[in-house]
């Protein structure tokens, strides 16, 4: 865990100068190596800044989410995808099953 964190802050380095392809190769590195949600949001929101709605969405549908960043940008992917539907299942799910974390309210 140690090792992430100077990888961590490399990484929001580069985002945060638009340095978008540096940022996404270093995140893909740090999931296939440390796979946890942190480096999952990490991941989705290098996808996010370069565009890559589909695979952000994508990339955080296919797992279990916990925290509220994350419902957050995977909700913000299919807005932007107009994926209307899909965003309907998320709300209920979510107002359903875990009322007292529902982001979308």
């Amino acid at each position: 865990l140690a090792v992430s964190e100077p990888v961590t802050a490399a990484i929001w380095f580069c985002l945060n100068h638009c340095d978008y392809s540096n940022a996404a190769f270093l995140a893909e590195r740090l999931h296939a190596e440390v796979s946890s949600e942190d480096t999952l949001y990490l991941l989705a929101t290098c996808y996010y800044r370069q565009g890559n709605t589909k695979q952000a969405a994508h990339l955080l549908s296919s797992h279990t989410l916990l925290s509220p960043e994350s419902k957050y940008l995977l909700g913000k992917c299919l807005f932007e995808q107009e994926k209307w539907d899909f965003l309907n299942v998320l709300y209920f799910i979510e107002s359903t099953f875990y009322p007292a974390t529902n982001v979308f309210v």
